[in-house]
């Protein structure tokens, strides 16, 4: 009887032993984003991959001369373009995306919480209906924003967010060094980078990648914005 009882303590002391040391092993597992797929080969954290593969929180996505579509798992959509790289991660906030270099068009529905970050900003949706847009860096340290549908924020501009509404762009001009004031020996000094921006309207087919939803699959299309019919310029610190 005393050795029925002592080999079903030591069970028990096994399997919650188990238990303790599975735990940790459980909550290291990443979670699934949704599902990458490529028209050629990617490199998902380095390592190069082709075909459909998952996406988990922390993965990094770089392009060279293909397309990545992400279809995340509550019904948004990304198309990397190519000679793009981007992290894609899930925090308390909602789904984050840190377009790092090159473009990509995305859409956020109210299903999901949905930021790109790029450069110091921050776009997501806004107002009541689902947006479809896009971003892309430039070489010279430029952002484009365009929108097709529904309405994006951009934050970190000026104090408060700036919309862009559905058939606007937005240009974010190379971060340029503000003078604020003249040293001993008469040489203007610098302080924080400003970045000015100005807001224009898309003409039908001017963006700079287009989503199309068709049965085999999402493809981009790349189309240069026209970037000569720009808006006025804002100030960082316009109210």
């Amino acid at each position: 009887m005393f050795q029925a009882l002592h080999r079903s303590a030591s069970a028990i002391g096994l399997g919650l032993a188990l238990v303790v040391l599975a735990a940790p092993l459980c909550a290291a597992v990443p979670e699934a984003l949704g599902t990458l797929r490529a028209d050629g080969a990617v490199y998902l954290d380095r390592v190069s991959t082709q075909g459909e593969s998952t996406l988990y929180g922390g993965d990094q996505v770089s392009t060279n001369a293909s397309q990545a579509t992400v279809a995340f798992l509550r019904g948004n959509l990304l198309v990397l373009d190519r000679q793009s790289r981007a992290m894609f991660q899930r925090t308390e906030r909602g789904l984050v995306v840190n377009l790092e270099r090159g473009g990509l068009s995305f859409t956020a529905s109210a299903s999901e919480a949905v930021r790109v970050e790029t450069e110091g900003l921050i776009l997501s949706r806004t107002g009541a209906y689902p947006s479809l847009a896009e971003v892309a860096l430039g070489g010279d340290g430029s952002i484009v924003v365009a929108v097709h549908r529904g309405s994006l924020a951009v934050a970190n501009l000026r104090p408060d967010p700036v919309v862009v509404e559905a058939g606007q762009y937005l240009k974010v001009d190379p971060p340029a060094a503000q003078v604020v004031g003249t040293a001993a020996h008469g040489k203007q000094t610098l302080g924080d980078k400003l970045r000015t921006f100005h807001i224009g309207s898309l003409s039908h087919a001017a963006s700079v990648a287009v989503i199309a939803v068709a049965a085999g699959g999402i493809t981009a299309a790349a189309i240069a914005i026209p970037l000569a019919h720009q808006g006025p310029t804002v100030s960082p610190s316009a109210p």
